[in-house]
């Protein structure tokens, strides 16, 4: 990758509102879709899609889906399997609660990703990792996060800061944040320092976790956008997001050439902005997979992403696409030690 800025899509497979056997399908979908375009992105997959995948009482390898009662049609195996040969890589998304002890995290974290590297996957790397509770006797959820093996946390939100020392100048009171908008406390962290976010750090503690230290173990990443509500949680709602208008473009194909410029906008403006120029600088965005949108969008999106890119112009002038890459969060990890 060079000194490009590194653009890393990382889909949070959180079984909201699909039953497994439908996002299973959907995630294959997508995943053959960015291979066509040259895309890499990485699948987070979710706690309540591993669990249906482990939900094998007969032994035979087969999960259950938790929606319907039916047999999974693939082990988690073949789902693994079938994303890497589409070169695109399998990640954890934790979703640690809010309030979780360092011990649970620890044990949530060897749980899962020893359940996916049975399967075949090479996670170092997990996002939905951080949480609001301060370190104890045995740390907190980054000392949690080294010890289960991750090498890399993406997606730090604001309400983690709760779980800095209180005399850091970046914590927040965990009461101040609500379930609800504005102060849902679930933007990118820091949200007053986009050049931090785009450069990548690395930390020891979690205590002062969002202080770059010059020797930490494990890599903090950072992102470009904020899951501010559901709306731009879901690829095909980011035009509509930006526009504060209704979502309505799940099923038409037309709409993805407003969601790739969204989405190429926001690369754009880390390029330009943020963007320190080191080897590991990474434009960082999430999406979620409980929506699914129509087999045409997905067909077109990545394709209309791509075509934005090498539309679009740079900082130095210039083609985007000439100066960044498609990274998986494996290579984000590496890049940056």
């Amino acid at each position: 990758m060079g000194s490009r800025l590194g653009i890393a899509i990382e889909f949070h497979v959180e079984n909201s509102l699909l039953g497994s056997e439908e996002e299973t399908d959907y995630v294959l979908e997508l995943s053959a879709a960015a291979r066509d375009a040259g895309v890499t992105v990485t699948f987070g997959l979710g706690r309540d899609l591993l669990d249906d995948y482990a939900d094998d009482p007969d032994g035979d390898g087969y999960g259950t889906d938790g929606r319907t009662g039916i047999e999974l049609s693939r082990t988690l195996a073949e789902v693994v399997a079938a994303i890497r040969a589409d070169c695109q890589e399998v990640g954890l998304h934790a979703d640690v609660n809010e309030t979780m002890s360092a011990d649970d995290v620890e044990s949530l974290l060897r749980g899962y990703l020893s359940q996916l590297r049975r399967a075949g996957a090479r996670t170092a790397v997990a996002s939905g990792v951080c949480n609001e509770t301060p370190a104890d006797a045995t740390g907190g959820w980054l000392e949690a996060a080294r010890r289960a093996g991750l090498r890399g946390v993406a997606g730090v939100v604001t309400y983690c800061q709760g779980s800095l020392d209180p005399a850091n100048a970046h914590w927040i009171d965990p009461g101040s944040c609500s379930p609800s908008f504005p102060t849902y406390c679930h933007f990118a962290a820091p949200e007053d320092d986009a050049t931090q976010r785009v450069g990548v750090w690395r930390a020891n503690a979690t205590s002062s976790w969002i202080d770059p230290a010059a020797r930490g173990r494990v890599a903090i990443i950072g992102g470009i956008g904020t899951i501010d509500g559901f709306a731009e949680s879901n690829l095909p709602c980011l035009a509509e997001t930006d526009a504060r208008r209704s979502c309505t473009g799940y099923s038409n194909p037309g709409d993805a050439d407003l969601d790739a410029a969204s989405f190429v906008a926001r690369v754009q403006a880390a390029e330009r902005d943020a963007r320190t120029g080191t080897v590991g600088d990474t434009a960082y965005q999430t999406f979620s997979t409980n929506v699914r949108a129509s087999s045409a969008y997905v067909s077109a999106i990545f394709q209309r992403i791509v075509a934005r890119l090498a539309e679009t112009t740079s900082a130095s002038g210039a083609a985007l696409s000439d100066v960044t890459a498609f990274v998986g969060l494996r290579a984000v990890e590496r890049l940056n030690r």
